[in-house]
């Protein structure tokens, strides 16, 4: 089976706004990945990443990019060895910003058919 993310954005102009990306990754292959369809012109301001229930955890030390157009890691790394045990905050001075970009979540190393999410919030 493929794998599935959905986004869903609660856009505010005038203050910080909220992406969320729930991903599935693939049960042949272990990863997911998705480009967004709109393009995003902001700063990053801090990034929470919860893992699913104990029956789809991602396997421990996954790995969650979220790259711009040209391929740059918003997260500037900070995305590698991801805890499956608890929920992971990156603060705003350790993320990058993006530029009327297409961004890319790619999940990596979590194992078949397992499960998590990221919000991304940025002003």
């Amino acid at each position: 089976m493929a794998g599935t993310v959905v986004v869903t954005e609660e856009r505010d102009p005038h203050s910080i706004s909220k992406i969320t990306f729930d991903f599935t990754t693939s049960s042949s292959t272990g990863r997911q990945t998705l480009r967004r369809t709109k393009r995003i012109r902001a700063k990053s301001c801090w990034l929470k990443l919860s893992p699913a229930l104990p029956a789809t955890t991602p396997t421990a030390a996954f790995d969650v990019a979220v790259t711009d157009g040209d391929g740059v890691d918003v997260l500037l790394g900070y995305g590698t060895d991801m805890s499956n045990s608890s929920t992971t905050i990156i603060k705003e001075d350790y993320l990058g910003a993006c530029a009327g970009d297409l961004l890319t979540l790619a999940v990596t190393n979590a194992g078949n058919s397992k499960t998590g999410k990221v919000i991304l919030y940025i002003r």
